[in-house]
């Protein structure tokens, strides 16, 4: 006859198990925040503008810096950068990258609003993508993408299986910019509109790869 556990081995068993899962929790919590080795390829072609040539961002923030051209139109660069942290507030960030002038622009999209400025020369289109595809600008909205991401049924089958973190700070910063040398700002914008949703695509993809 198989005797009764004693109290002891019960309060081991009982410590053993939440040990192992604040150590898993804890592990899993913890998301990738260094800068990606090796970059993805971009789109290839987005619309009719064609992939063109690519370079290397430096400080503040690594990233990388895409050349696309279309033939009678003006130059446009989609700027990518890895940011790991919740304070993420787009346009505060944005002046330490672009001399821009006066505040942004929100504009609504898909996975929510992107934002429009202005720098001398060129008109800019920007927004954090998350590995869930939310845009966002201010470090309110990416919190609250955060929390909401936390309640989502995939995100906990995905957390418990092990493929992904618990608190997932990561997104994508995307700026994309217009020529406006010889292109009004209306014309700029409709360039650059129809060029999001596919970054954005892009930007989620990567990083639930």
């Amino acid at each position: 006859m198989v005797g009764r556990p004693s109290l002891r081995v019960l309060w081991l068993a009982l410590l053993c198990g939440t040990v192992g899962v604040v150590t898993v929790g804890l592990t899993w919590a913890t998301p990738p925040e260094r800068v990606p080795d090796t970059w993805p390829s971009p789109p290839q072609q987005v619309g009719a503008w064609r992939f063109q040539s690519e370079d290397t961002l430096k400080r503040p923030y690594p990233g990388r810096r895409y050349q696309y051209q279309l033939s009678g139109q003006p130059k446009l660069t989609v700027e990518v950068r890895f940011l790991a942290k919740p304070d993420v507030d787009i346009p505060s960030l944005l002046t330490t990258v672009h001399d821009v002038s006066g505040k942004l622009t929100r504009q609504a999209g898909v996975g929510g609003a992107f934002g429009l400025a202005q720098e001398p020369g060129a008109e800019l289109l920007t927004g954090c993508v998350s590995a869930q595809g939310q845009v966002t600008l201010s470090e309110a909205e990416f919190r609250r993408g955060r929390r909401e991401a936390l309640g989502s049924p995939a995100h906990m089958v995905g957390w418990l299986a092990g493929r992904n973190s618990l608190r997932d700070w990561r997104c994508l910063w995307v700026i994309l910019s217009v020529d406006t040398k010889n292109t009004s700002t209306p014309a700029a914008e409709s360039i650059l509109e129809p060029f999001w949703p596919q970054w954005r695509a892009w930007a989620t993809e990567q990083l639930q790869s």
